[in-house]
């Protein structure tokens, strides 16, 4: 393909859109959170990433040119050269790949002359020049917003590492951040993989965590391709918000279908300006239209019959060259067309006729919004005036999660926990933004914590606070190391749940008795109930397994069946339930074939039923459940519950018991 010899004239143009703003450091537009990270808090800058697959490389080059900068005049034809490094790097003549990002979601931004973009908030992106992709990037309009932040914090998170790997190699520290922003000029880096000893410290290798799809992001390519057969070249697209409070994408060719970027390797040169799609003919290319310089033998370029239209779709054609012809190229001789209409900068899809207007607003939220509003006049497809909202407001403010409200703009501190040993390490600034709060932490203040507590172990004794203990879910097994885990001790909760102080490997396997009778062989298992009776014995029964003579589960009965008689059966608790002291529990019971006004007294043995104490009397049968506090004189592994109904002249005495101990621990 030749070489386009309008873009060789800009060769050595450096671009002066965002002179004296640009960091060597690549800005990456992100809200300011680290001081003195001069990278972030500002407009983002433009970087290029490029990938010799064949080589195990890739080089990356802070551009230097703000997204502000950018939109402030997107159709300016622009020229960026390439370092000494790129040449090193390009001249192994393999085949490349390149693609182009910036991000810009650090705050309210603004920037003149937008044209179809409705706001400046968002991500600059390349997208293949090609129909499938374009169809693609173009159908993101009208998505969830949220897309943009999922863009946004790819494109910061590769600006990041592009910084620390360049810093790295251009000899300052990368872990200084005020070093790294305080560069004399736009750095490059050139990251190797191709020895393994050398490794991606920095995750900076184009295939790492980037890729020709912003990292997974988008479902078609944002990278072109060149030496690799047809050059192909790039369309920058800008992904922001449809407009104030409209939660949905964007998506603007800031070409407008004729600028495209293209990496001229013979002349160490990135460009944005007229070109077309890269052809793959052998024949002569075309020099008919001198804005779009010479087209490859077979490739494109859409050109407009006319500079001004009210319909430049219409007046739109895309051109081929045909082995040095290009057909109807002396009707179709312009670069780009201006709509006799203009779009409006919060929707592109709504648009004015020339000579109406209509009123916009500096910003979203002001407590005056006559204030910052102006009428803004089409004239010849170009609207007047900069403001870029539709409507304003005044802000409203936020209600703090623990009570009372913080006005809009104004901030409040909040922590993530009530008690830690460091409350400063869990605070965080919570700023309010028109109702909506940032941030998470939910409490208003923080203290230290009262003295430590050590903890209970479960086979007995205590361990002190802030030591461990290795405990073992078993307490024989083939294989012990299986079975363990370290249990630690935090100001009176032990971690983990293994319950056995040591652990043996296993005997000879051994059948293990049931309770009603009989054995069962190691490794079988049977249903048991615990109880004899119930109205639902299914929900009485467990399966009990026999390993190694040590039979699971607690139930005793070996059948169950539905009552014939008056019955009263506990629900909570029975066998092997765990109730605190000084927790709230709740006693239920259901009952049946008797009357459910029937009073009933409430008994609890800490013995295993060799004495009995009353916790409750007259309660109606009815009622099914009375709540309990244990007290610590009642802390046993051995309690039960009585529910009885006395005998009376119509009825005999009925009762139903725990179907075995449960525990009471302090």
């Amino acid at each position: 393909m030749k070489s386009n010899p309008f873009l060789r004239a800009l060769a050595g143009l450096v671009l002066a859109l965002g002179a004296g703003e640009a960091l060597a450091a690549i800005a990456n537009g992100a809200l300011h959170t680290t001081p003195g990270d001069a990278s972030s808090n500002s407009s983002g800058e433009l970087f290029l990433n490029v990938w010799d697959a064949t080589a195990a490389k890739s080089y990356s080059l802070d551009l230097g040119t703000t997204v502000e900068a950018f939109l402030g005049d997107p159709s300016a034809i622009k020229s960026w050269p390439l370092d000494q490094r790129f040449k090193d790097f390009a001249a192994a003549g393999n085949p490349l790949v390149y693609n182009i990002a910036a991000n810009n979601t650090y705050g309210t931004v603004s920037a003149g002359a937008v044209g179809a973009v409705p706001s400046s908030y968002g991500v600059l992106a390349s997208v293949l020049n090609d129909p499938t992709a374009i169809a693609k990037a173009e159908s993101l309009t009208g998505t969830a917003g949220v897309n943009v932040s999922q863009l946004s914090s790819v494109i910061q998170a590769r600006a990041n590492t592009l910084n620390l790997s360049a810093a790295a190699q251009n000899g300052l520290n990368p872990g200084d951040i005020s070093a790294m922003t305080d560069f004399q000029s736009n750095l490059s880096e050139v990251t190797d993989m191709s020895d393994p000893g050398a490794g991606d410290p920095y995750s900076a290798y184009f295939d790492t965590r980037w890729g020709i799809d912003l990292s997974g992001q988008f479902g078609f390519s944002d990278a072109a391709s060149v030496r690799g057969g047809a050059d192909q070249n790039l369309r920058l697209y800008f992904f922001g918000l449809k407009g104030p409070g409209i939660n949905k994408m964007q998506a603007t060719d800031l070409g407008q279908g004729s600028l495209v970027a293209t990496l001229d390797i013979a002349n160490a040169t990135l460009s944005f300006g007229a070109g077309g799609s890269g052809g793959g003919g052998t024949g002569q290319g075309c020099e008919q239209l001198s804005w779009a310089g010479v087209i490859a033998d077979g490739g494109t370029v859409t050109a407009y019959s006319t500079e001004q239209s009210a319909d430049c779709a219409a007046a739109a054609k895309v051109l081929t060259c045909d082995n040095g012809s290009l057909p109807d190229s002396d009707v179709y001789q312009y670069s780009s067309c201006a709509n006799t209409y203009c779009t409006l900068p919060w929707d592109a899809t709504q648009k004015i006729a020339d000579g109406a207007s209509v009123t916009a607003y500096q910003t979203s939220l002001s407590p005056n919004c006559a204030s910052v509003s102006e009428s803004r006049v089409c004239s010849t497809g170009k609207l007047s005036g900069s403001y870029t909202f539709q409507t304003c407001q005044a802000p409203t403010a936020c209600v703090l999660p623990w009570g009372g409200t913080v006005a809009h703009g104004q901030s409040v501190t909040a922590y993530r926990v009530k008690v830690d040993s460091d409350c400063a390490e869990n605070a965080e600034v919570r700023t309010c933004n028109n109702g909506k709060l940032s941030g998470s932490a939910a409490y208003p203040a923080c203290s230290a914590p009262t003295p430590h507590t050590d903890c209970s172990l479960p086979w007995g004794g205590t361990l002190a606070d802030g030591q461990s203990v290795t405990a073992y879910s078993s307490a024989t097994n083939a294989d012990c190391a299986a079975v363990a885990e370290t249990r630690a001790c935090a100001n009176g909760v032990l971690s983990g749940s293994a319950t056995y102080p040591t652990c043996g490997a296993p005997t000879t396997k051994a059948d293990c008795g049931l309770p009603w009778g009989g054995t069962l062989a190691d490794g079988q298992s049977v249903t048991a109930y615990s109880s004899a009776t119930s109205a639902d014995c299914a929900a009485v029964a467990e399966t009990r397994a026999c390993a190694n003579g040590t039979l699971s589960g607690s139930y005793p009965y070996a059948a169950c069946s539905t009552p014939t008689g008056p019955y009263i059966q506990l629900s909570f608790p029975n066998g092997g339930d765990v109730l605190t002291v000084g927790k709230k529990q709740t006693i239920a019971w259901q009952f049946g074939l008797t009357g459910a006004n029937r009073n009933v007294n409430v008994q609890f043995s800490k013995n295993g039923g060799g004495k009995w104490k009353s916790l409750k009397t007259g309660v109606k049968l009815g009622r099914g459940s009375v709540v309990w506090k244990p007290l610590k004189a009642q802390a046993t592994e051995t309690g039960l519950i009585r529910v009885c109904a006395p005998k009376t002249k119509k009825a005999a005495a009925v009762c139903g018991m725990s179907s075995g101990p449960f525990a009471v621990r302090r």
